[in-house]
């Protein structure tokens, strides 16, 4: 049988970011295939895959190809899209300063959102910075958030944590931060991501097909959005007045929060459906106000 990762991998380089039904049009084979050969090139690290789809299908692309993931920002929903705005205007964000609904967004916004941590005065400050944001902007962004006067260009204000080691660090540095991601975790999620089963059976999802089955509720589709914890289908269910569409959102958690609801919330505006949230968990009861007041007809929570 003849490889084709060369071949697949020679037209992301040239071509990418691209999707898999490009590639199956340009190797003259099916999407399955095409995906497969895709996905073996994202585990050898050879190509990387975006977080955002379009269309239910992910982008690949090669190291330099990122700005072009820009591409994404129409197929966002409404509150990711907001914050891709802000961040990519401001380049640098203040987690401390954002509103609840705007930190759950950028978590979402894996491949325009990098998180850092920058440790002055004895505290660890978050920031969100523009994925294609350099350093020595960074640094300006963050001295100027904090205060701080200008330093000499040799004097570094944020260094790669993994190019660090503890010895190397000086006493007298403003500040450092880290990436919260090493690469090495960051290709481990995406290739987790791209692997996921749809037939996974966990502890999570029984739970949940046995309310379905309670109820008389038909799932049309699923998707795992975390391993064993949290699952999103997309079911019927009867009324009065015919079958009704709802996204459930199962999560496995001791407490529900704001978050957690933003999150689910954020799911159903992509599929374009109000969120039936299912937990077997307690919700707080701020959570439970949030949801009263800012998600009224549109999230139900339900306790299983």
């Amino acid at each position: 049988m003849i490889d084709l990762r060369p071949k697949v991998l020679d037209y992301v380089k040239s071509y990418g970011p691209v999707l898999p039904v490009q590639v199956s049009k340009a190797i003259n084979s099916n999407i399955l295939f095409s995906s497969a050969v895709l996905s073996e090139l994202v585990s050898n690290r050879d190509v990387i895959m975006s977080i955002a789809k379009i269309g239910g299908s992910s982008l690949y692309y090669v190291k330099g190809q990122e700005a072009k993931l820009q591409k994404l920002r129409d197929y966002l929903g409404e509150m990711p899209k907001r914050a891709y705005d802000l961040l990519k205007e401001n380049m640098l964000l203040n987690d401390k300063k954002l509103e609840p609904y705007q930190r759950v967004a950028l978590k979402e916004l894996k491949d325009f959102a990098v998180p850092i941590t920058v440790k002055y005065n004895d505290n660890e400050l978050m920031f969100w910075k523009w994925y294609l944001a350099t350093e020595d902007i960074v640094n300006e962004l963050v001295r100027k958030e904090l205060g701080i006067r200008p330093v000499a260009p040799k004097e570094e204000l944020v260094q790669e944590s993994k190019e660090q080691s503890q010895e190397e660090k000086k006493d007298d540095d403003i500040c450092e931060k880290k990436e919260v991601a090493s690469k090495k975790t960051e290709f481990k999620e995406r290739r987790e991501r791209h692997t996921k089963e749809k037939g996974n059976t966990t502890l999570a999802n029984n739970i949940a097909l046995e309310y379905f089955k309670k109820n008389d509720m038909s799932i049309v589709t699923m998707e795992i959005v975390k391993k064993n914890k949290e699952i999103a289908y997309v079911i019927d269910m009867p009324s009065k007045i015919g079958n009704l569409s709802y996204l459930a959102y199962f999560k496995d958690k001791k407490k529900i929060s704001e978050d957690d609801l933003i999150i689910a919330h954020h799911k159903g505006q992509q599929y374009k459906m109000p969120v039936l949230f299912l937990s077997n968990g307690e919700i707080q009861k701020s959570a439970e106000e949030y949801a009263r007041k800012e998600m009224k007809g549109l999230l139900i929570f339900k306790k299983i």
